[in-house]
């Protein structure tokens, strides 16, 4: 009989840049875990709000945190710096302001990995507003490759946790792929296996992130990029790919528009 695998240990990486009461929200959340190992890596872009005041004197008493503070060349940046001073078997990224929503919830991902043996996973996400209040879910109870190099499905990066030895073969996040390098690692992840899909919410996302800044246009064409990086254009045809392309970035713009119009009229 084979020896039960022993729980893994969580590195969570948190980047931030003069968003203290944001941070905030994050580590509270980390501080609640219960029956799981973990570190907690912030990585801070050099901030002058006072966050690495507050980590250091006040967080960093209460949890196994490492703090590093200095320039870097963006989000990903940041977080492939954080992965290289991780030392856990498991990595999650998670962004400041996003919470883990249950006191189990790092625990219910250590137990499945331990019993599993998957290389990644990921699960589904309720975005809030700026008052934490829940918006809409997302789930993709399914996955598929294809799927997310069209831009039909993503993978929710404060919800994705992966092997760092994987990660670090990897090479971590592809800056060239601007906002959309989280489902381009989703898409080399791939090549390691399925991934465990959890279809518990597993991320408060808040809404208001670079992310959501992104014109539509502008994540159709890095989608177009990583099928094209990974020859899986549509149809095997730069035609048809360009095609798909224009008109997946208008149907997400439609879809702006009349979330737009559902908020601003308060429509059910």
């Amino acid at each position: 009989m084979s020896m039960a695998q022993p729980a893994p240990i969580i590195s969570i990486v948190t980047v931030t840049f003069n968003d203290l009461e944001n941070l905030k929200l994050a580590c509270e959340s980390v501080l609640r875990q219960e029956s799981a190992s973990f570190e907690h890596i912030i990585v801070d872009g050099g901030s002058s709000d006072g966050t690495a005041e507050w980590v250091e004197s006040t967080y960093a008493l209460d949890v196994d945190c490492k703090f590093s503070s200095g320039p870097d060349d963006g989000i990903f940046d940041a977080m492939n710096r954080g992965l290289r001073v991780a030392t856990g078997e498991l990595v999650l990224f998670m962004n400041g302001g996003d919470r883990l929503p249950r006191a189990d919830s790092l625990a219910a991902v250590s137990e499945s990995y331990r019993r599993e043996q998957w290389e990644w996973s990921y699960g589904a996400i309720t975005y809030v507003d700026d008052e934490l209040t829940p918006i809409r879910d997302y789930s993709n109870p399914t996955f598929s490759l294809r799927r997310l190099s069209l831009g039909l499905d993503f993978v929710p990066h404060p919800t994705l946790f992966a092997k760092r030895s994987i990660l670090l073969e990897e090479g971590g996040f592809n800056l060239r792929f601007g906002f959309s390098a989280d489902q381009e690692l989703a898409v080399r992840l791939a090549s390691h296996g399925m991934p465990k899909v959890f279809r518990e919410v597993q991320s408060l996302y808040k809404i208001n992130g670079a992310h959501g800044a992104s014109s539509s246009i502008g994540t159709a064409r890095r989608y177009q990029e990583i099928r094209k990086s990974h020859q899986m254009r549509l149809g095997a045809s730069v035609m048809l790919d360009e095609i798909f392309t224009i008109m997946l970035a208008a149907r997400w713009e439609a879809g702006r528009l009349k979330r737009r119009l559902f908020e601003r009229f308060n429509l059910a």
